[in-house]
């Protein structure tokens, strides 16, 4: 079943009579609705029932959630908890992660913690707003929730396009990431929805010093802070660590000396 917009004025032609669920289109003339279907029931009540549901589902209002945090700061297990209440209440939800973080093999969403959650892949490539569309179409269900775990790999087209699914179905979309990179430079994906979203929610963690951490500092195997490299770099707590700026500065400070007098000896 296709989804389209109509002036209704348009799909009324003079001496027809349309009944659209039960409702007289032509008393709506000229006004802009959304429609799955202009074709009046089929007396499957079933079907019927279901396209009723998802057309009155059209009239809900979404919003568009960043909730960002450092590594470390139990994003993906708030994500992971918050599946599991609305499926303990019946709700409609969808997962979803971008491929790029491929320490998973599976298509599954893992917390440090241990609990994990299967999860649609978000390609590179792929049209969102079609994608959950043509997967809506499909079943005649719009999602109440999609959770989206890592959103700062996704691009700004893409985040355009969840905005889109928020405004045309009404379906809540909320997106945990990362705010910047290793260098403090935002994420592409993190500056849309820092541009986008209805609402954003810092989930705060503690630096060793007691300060808020703001940073994502990436380290060698030394320890040693590093500056310079490729800003999407998939590691754990073996190649990041989480900071505060006051920290982050000294510690890139102790770094720099300590390399200075490693060159000096040589």
């Amino acid at each position: 079943m296709l989804l389209a917009t109509w002036w209704l004025s348009q799909v009324t032609g003079e001496g027809v009579l349309i009944t659209f669920f039960g409702q007289n289109l032509r008393q709506n003339e000229g006004k802009r609705v959304t429609l799955l279907s202009v074709l009046p029931h089929n007396g499957d009540k079933m079907q019927n029932d279901k396209q009723e549901a998802l057309f009155h589902n059209m009239n809900r209002i979404g919003k568009l959630y960043f909730k960002y945090g450092t590594m470390g700061s139990a994003k993906t297990a708030m994500l992971l908890t918050q599946a599991y209440n609305f499926e303990e209440r019946g709700m409609q939800y969808l997962c979803m992660k971008p491929i790029i973080d491929d320490r998973e093999k599976d298509n599954v969403i893992r917390s440090r913690i241990g609990i994990e959650r299967k999860c649609s892949w978000i390609y590179p490539d792929s049209d969102l707003h079609e994608m959950l569309k043509e997967m809506f179409d499909r079943t005649q269900v719009v999602k109440d929730w999609i959770l989206i775990d890592e959103a700062q790999f996704l691009s700004p087209t893409q985040i355009d396009q969840l905005a889109r699914i928020v405004d045309d179905y009404g379906v809540n979309i909320v997106c945990y990431g990362l705010r910047t990179d290793f260098q403090s430079h935002l994420f592409e994906g993190s500056r849309r929805l820092m541009e986008l979203a209805d609402t954003i929610e810092e989930i705060k963690s503690t630096c060793s010093c007691g300060r808020k951490t703001i940073i994502n500092a990436r380290i060698d195997s030394q320890g040693n802070i590093v500056t310079d490299g490729n800003q999407v770099e998939i590691g754990g707590d073996d190649k990041y660590v989480s900071l505060c700026r006051r920290c982050w500065r000294n510690r890139r400070i102790e770094s720099t000396n300590r390399n200075a007098i490693k060159f000096n000896d040589e």
